[in-house]
């Protein structure tokens, strides 16, 4: 088996262990709730939810935060540097094509003294 195959089965393990993961947290925590505040240290604020949470809702909202700023994060580098890359095919272009034209131009000229 070649080694993209043996990537491919760890991927699929992996995403079924993940699958299994999350439903194993889903089973658990479905009817669970949770009562949120937030309070500075010397009484400058002092913040509550006037209702619980359900536990899903506040893991889902913070992998999906996570998700968003990685995505802004890693896809903003992404970008730059497919610029960097667009920017350096284009100059290695310029420089082959300018090389290529040079090389052509010397040929052309006297064959007795064994330049090229």
């Amino acid at each position: 088996m070649t080694a993209r195959g043996w990537l491919a089965i760890v991927a699929l393990v992996f995403a079924a262990l993940a699958t299994f993961m999350g439903w194993l947290f889903y089973v658990q925590n479905a009817a669970r709730k949770v009562t949120l505040s937030l309070e500075l240290p010397g009484a400058i604020a002092k913040w509550q939810f006037s209702e619980p949470i359900p536990v899903l809702w506040l893991v889902g909202g913070a992998f999906l935060v996570g998700f968003l700023l990685a995505t802004i994060v890693f896809g903003g580098r992404a970008l730059a540097s497919s610029s960097r890359v667009r920017r350096l095919e284009r100059e290695l272009a310029f420089t082959t094509a300018s090389r290529q034209t040079s090389t052509s131009t010397s040929s052309s000229g006297t064959q007795g003294d064994g330049w090229k």
